[in-house]
């Protein structure tokens, strides 16, 4: 029997055209699935995960090792494990400025003010006197 030779089989494009299957551009130069991830992560974090433009996986690619080459001196585990501190971070904590990230540091610091049996009072007074605010408080 004939030994079956995938890369040759595809290179004459019988895969494709028995199958009727098309491949993106971008699905034919394989980039290495980390440097993609690095570039879409270093410009979702560079956009503060707003809406961007969308690229190609190699087009992502270059970009992710620009990112390697020029801001981790081309060791990419340490540019793959930064990135995804900072994606997880900003997922976690939310972004600085968002409604999440707001809501998270009000969170943290009414259980502060629980947990550690502070007198709230106190506590909006010392802000009030670190940030110009004026509270009045009508105890009763």
């Amino acid at each position: 029997m004939e030994k079956f030779e995938y890369k040759k089989y595809l290179a004459e494009g019988k895969l494709l055209k028995e199958e009727n299957y098309e491949l993106e551009p971008e699905d034919m130069d394989n980039p290495d699935e980390d440097l993609v991830i690095i570039g879409s992560g270093y410009l979702d974090i560079k956009s503060n995960f707003k809406e961007r433009p969308s690229q190609t996986n190699g087009e992502y690619a270059e970009i992710g090792q620009k990112v390697v080459d020029q801001l981790h001196k081309g060791d990419k585990d340490a540019a793959f494990n930064h990135i995804m501190s900072k994606i997880n971070e900003d997922v976690s904590f939310g972004g600085a400025g968002t409604d999440k990230r707001s809501g998270q540091v009000i969170g943290d610091i009414i259980q502060l003010i629980r947990s550690t049996g502070i007198d709230p009072s106190d506590v909006m007074e010392e802000v009030g006197q670190e940030f110009g605010i004026a509270f009045e408080f009508g105890r009763g």
